[in-house]
């Protein structure tokens, strides 16, 4: 049982052939949720003569996604790890077999995530920093792009 907690997890980063949608055309498309962040992600297609400016801001969007879906699978990787470690040292099972909850056990499992949240949080709080602050610095690409769009259909 021991060495199977020093083994590292599956998968730390994402990897986008687990999420990918097998679409033709030029249209976005929403991804099947990832299993282990559970997010979906958008497949941004490159436009048609897509114009320099429009591919800085799809890779921007790109990366960000990855930035994002990078850090739900480690926090969700090392959520499920600490409480495989908990329900065994408190519970002597793990939580694929657990059955029903009770009172006292889920006041336990309340518990555990507290503790988890309080012991993360600076990374969350990190996370979050980021995460507004790349979506931010996306605000001045995302208005170019609009007014490259503009002109176009002014043009056409």
């Amino acid at each position: 049982m021991f060495s199977a907690m020093l083994r590292p997890p599956r998968m730390l980063l994402f990897d986008r052939s687990m999420c990918r949608v097998s679409a033709s055309g030029s249209k976005d498309v929403v991804t099947k949720p990832h299993p282990i962040s559970n997010l979906r992600l958008w497949e941004l297609k490159p436009l048609e003569n897509e114009h320099p400016l429009e591919r800085k801001y799809r890779l921007l969007r790109m990366q960000l996604q990855d930035f994002n879906q990078n850090y739900w699978v480690k926090h969700n990787t090392r959520f499920v790890q600490e409480r495989e470690k908990f329900m065994q040292s408190h519970f002597g099972e793990s939580s694929s077999e657990a059955s029903v909850q009770s009172g006292a056990r889920a006041e336990k499992m309340s518990e555990f995530y507290r503790d988890f949240l309080n012991k993360h949080w600076r990374a969350h709080f990190d996370y979050n920093w980021e995460w507004y602050r790349r979506h931010f610095s996306l605000l001045l690409p995302a208005f170019k792009v609009a007014l490259l769009r503009l002109s176009r259909f002014v043009r056409n």
